[in-house]
């Protein structure tokens, strides 16, 4: 029906629905970060392409900002440092075990291709701060 779809495109309307969808994408994030192939030789797809998940916690970084409550805002914070954790540390799993039974740390080869774009985050915040007067 046309209610149906003209209500799913539009923006939260409330404290509460705004919460859920940024809740939604914390997990969905951690999720994809938390994916590491079975054998480790190939790097996951979000470490292939890491300036997609720059903006993507760009745009988390932008929801504390303009978040409704201080409460909020916290909250929100509190998901951000766990993700731009998990991204600088090349995700959430530390090792794999590779098609011969050998071990080796797939971490390694996410944190090398990622490594550059951290700055990109921190520049980014810097640029929040500084759009953000009196906001620690």
């Amino acid at each position: 029906s046309s209610s149906s779809s003209s209500s799913s495109s539009s923006p939260p309307t409330s404290v509460e629905e705004e919460e859920e969808l940024l809740a939604v994408a914390y997990s969905l994030l951690l999720a994809v970060m938390a994916h590491v192939p079975p054998d480790g030789r190939l790097l996951v797809p979000w470490a292939r392409k890491p300036h997609v998940m720059v903006e993507l916690l760009k745009s988390f970084l932008e929801a504390v900002y303009k978040a409704k409550s201080g409460a909020q805002g916290a909250r929100i914070a509190s998901q951000l440092t766990r993700l731009w954790q998990t991204f600088g540390q090349g995700g959430l799993q530390m090792k794999t075990q590779s098609a011969r039974g050998s071990k080796f740390t797939h971490q390694a080869k996410v944190q090398t291709a990622v490594h550059k774009f951290v700055i990109l985050l921190i520049a980014h915040a810097l640029d929040q701060q500084c759009r953000w007067a009196g906001v620690e």
